[in-house]
């Protein structure tokens, strides 16, 4: 995962994109908003992205078939949680890779045509390749928050650009500027089942984080983490673990026999919010489940 966030003294732009509308009806009105995070936008770019059914045909068959049949994740209904990471041919994995190279390509396609061209094109003209930039999607659109967003040509010449999801209007929290003048960014890290996956490598890369206050929760019980939101305001909320969406409910992994969703935590990410949450960042698989149960909790970013 890369990342921009070197700490709260860092001043990075914050571009917000902004899209309404529907992939398969009608295309969606595009607005852009650039500026100085923490600051009203300076400069403001209207357009437009047409609908495409042929990208949403091409999303489907990597998700719901050829990513889904490479690499399986299960849960075993017994009391200890197990999960089965599996590929099931060399077949299946190379048609994955494909499919992926696919999607890429045609997401990119679309986001270079005709209507949207004035937006990319102000883009490239106003960011600095040195500058750490938070790219903001906001959308309703389920299809949209499922695409590579990360694998955006405008993403990938920045180095230091992490794209972020949001829904389409999300309430400000009257907090919401706190860690731009606190010394550090207070971060909550929740280290959940990591069975067959190296959570040590996220772990590492918080401790080396400048400017940040870190409490770690090591495969927690559910109210060690109610108890931390509920008690203490953070910035940044962190997940590494398992995950998994069952169709648009997504769970976390805690531990060997606990999972959580986000509706069995509402309240406590709720008043985490109005205490000045800014971002939730979860580095698992399958977790788009997550970003749908978040949206109503209105945290201004989430990765």
């Amino acid at each position: 995962m890369k990342t921009g966030f070197t700490g709260a003294r860092v001043m990075a732009k914050l571009i917000a994109l902004k899209l309404d509308g529907d992939i398969i009806e009608g295309g969606f009105r595009a607005t852009l908003s650039l500026g100085s995070d923490g600051e009203r936008p300076q400069i403001e770019v209207r357009g437009n992205l047409p609908a495409n059914e042929e990208l949403v045909a091409t999303l489907q068959e990597h998700w719901e078939t050829n990513y889904r049949t490479a690499v399986t994740l299960t849960r075993i209904k017994a009391k200890r949680i197990h999960y089965q990471r599996r590929c099931h041919s060399f077949t299946s994995t190379d048609e994955c890779r494909r499919s992926a190279k696919k999607l890429r390509d045609s997401f990119n396609r679309w986001m270079r045509s005709e209507q949207f061209r004035d937006i990319d094109t102000r883009l490239r003209e106003e960011l600095n390749l040195n500058e750490p930039i938070r790219l903001l999607i906001a959308t309703q659109d389920n299809n949209l928050q499922k695409l590579p967003w990360h694998l955006w040509d405008f993403v990938r010449r920045y180095p230091f650009a992490e794209a972020a999801l949001s829904p389409l209007n999300y309430r400000q929290s009257s907090f919401s500027y706190r860690s731009h003048t606190a010394d550090k960014v207070k971060i909550l890290a929740i280290l959940g089942h990591g069975e067959g996956i190296d959570i040590e490598k996220d772990r590492e890369l918080l401790e080396n984080l400048p400017n940040a206050e870190i409490v770690f929760l090591v495969e927690p019980e559910r109210s060690e983490i109610s108890d931390r939101l509920w008690n203490q305001p953070w910035d940044l909320i962190f997940f590494a673990g398992h995950s998994e969406t069952e169709g648009e409910l997504g769970k976390i992994y805690l531990n060997q026999t606990d999972s959580l969703t986000v509706d069995e935590l509402w309240y406590a990410l709720r008043k985490a919010v109005d205490n000045g949450l800014q971002l939730a960042i979860f580095n698992s698989c399958d977790g788009l489940g997550l970003t749908h149960q978040l949206d109503d909790l209105q945290i201004p970013q989430v990765i």
